[in-house]
This record gives C-alpha cells, structure tokens and sequence, in this order.
C-alpha cells in the first residue's frame, strides 16, 4: 500500500505554510505513488480561534510588537513546577481543536511532519497519554528555537541552524534526537535556471547588483519604511569602499 504522510502546520505568519508546501512538493517527488496531504490545523477549529491565533499574532507584529515580544520572552522562559499557564493554554487549545482531533483519528498515517509547534503540541499530549502512535517529527521553521517548539515525546527535530539544535538541547531534547538540515524550501529553487532569461522575464538589464528586499508572505513589519531607507543608501551596492567592487556569483 501507498504510504501515508500527513503534514501539519498552522498559517500564523507565511514561513511556516511555506516550508509545508516545500516537504509536501519533496515528498511526492520522492514517492509519487505516496499519499500525502498538508493541512494547516487552523482551518479546523472555529472562527474565534483562528482569529485570536492567527490575525491577532499579526495585528502585535504590525502594530504592538514591544508587547509581542515581551510574550515571547515570557513563553520562552523554563515555568515553576506551581505554574498553571501551560496546561491553562493546552485546556484552551483542545477545546476549540475537536474537529482536528477529530481528523487526526479519522484514519491511519505512516509518519506526520509538523511545521509549527500548534500541532506538535497536541500530538505530542496525545502520545504522552498513549492516545495516539504514530511517529512524528518536528521541522522547526524558525532560525531560533523558541520554548514552544519542544513538545515531547517527539521522534525527531529538524533544525535551521546548529545554534537552534543547541536550544533544542538545552530545554531537555537529546542531541541524537535532533539534526540540522536548514528550513525546507521548495524543489524547484534546486534546479538551475539560465540567469539571461530570469532578468529578461523580470525587465532586468543585469549590469548592476540587484537588491531584493523580503517582507514576509503577509508582508508585515515596517516594509515602506526599509524600502525608502534601501533608496536613501548612497554607497553602490556591491561596493565595497576599502576593495572596490566584489564579484558576483
């Protein structure tokens, strides 16, 4: 029988959807007779939800991100053995995921990858209880390993970078249960491309470096502001004031 994968992310923010998309494109790839399905979890939980999970992380990003980040910094701290917030959060959190709990027991999977913690969580709390068998793996789709990405027991975790695995590490995960392989991106961006033909269908001339500025999917941050400081820059770019110009690649 064809295998079973079943890919797990959430769409708060871009990234994490993104690296979804990347592993689902690699998976069939690699076996095209496999089954393989990707679902972002927060199309199966309720209106509320979603808007308290997802919109609102990116209103704090657009317009609070101080407070943003003093969340984060909290959630990213080791809670006293009195702390009552993780297990407040998770009571929270399968109230409003019956549906995806619902789906996660509709039908048998040979492996599930996680692209966001949300869903890692719950299946990790649904092993922990022996409610649930089917190994699964993390991919941690951020450069820095925040607290929430650890949710045990887990079978292995996929990092960006080693000083991610690191943090991994340091809450508790072992070093053999964690491998640094980069954040997943899409098979195509692996397969050459003739440059002339990438300026042309871009109305590039290709004399000159070519600044590309990211925002994000959901474009959010201050991106007019960077785009207006990229324009007010006097120095070319590729120059190198002590060397002169550095090559291209």
């Amino acid at each position: 029988m064809a295998r079973r994968i079943l890919i797990l992310s959430a769409s708060v923010g871009a990234g994490h959807l993104r690296a979804a998309e990347a592993l689902e494109a690699a998976f069939k790839e690699l076996d095209p007779d496999a089954d393989v399905q990707n679902v972002d979890v927060l199309t199966l939980t309720n209106a509320m939800f979603r808007r308290v999970y997802g919109q609102a992380y990116l209103d704090m990003v657009n317009m609070m991100p101080h407070v943003l980040g003093y969340f984060y910094d909290v959630l990213d701290r080791k809670p006293s053995p009195r702390a009552k917030s993780d297990g407040l959060r998770r009571l929270v959190q399968r109230m409003h995921l019956g549906k995806f709990l619902k789906f996660l027991n509709k039908q048998k999977w040979d492996v599930i990858v996680n692209t966001h913690f949300l869903p890692a969580e719950i299946i990790a709390g649904l092993t922990k209880k022996k409610k649930f068998d089917t190994p699964h793996f993390t991919t941690v789709t951020d450069f820095d390993s925040h607290r929430l990405w650890v949710n045990e027991p887990c079978d292995h975790y996929f990092t960006a970078t080693e000083e991610s695995a690191v943090n991994l590490q340091s809450w508790g995960v072992p070093a053999d249960a964690t491998t640094v392989t980069g954040i997943p991106i899409h098979p195509v961006f692996s397969r050459p491309r003739d440059r002339d033909e990438c300026l042309a269908k871009h109305g590039l001339a290709g004399d000159r470096p070519i600044i590309l500025q990211l925002s994000g999917g959901f474009g959010v941050g201050p991106i007019e502001k960077i785009y207006r400081a990229i324009l007010d820059v006097e120095a070319p770019a590729g120059i190198d004031r002590r060397h002169g110009p550095q090559q291209d690649d």
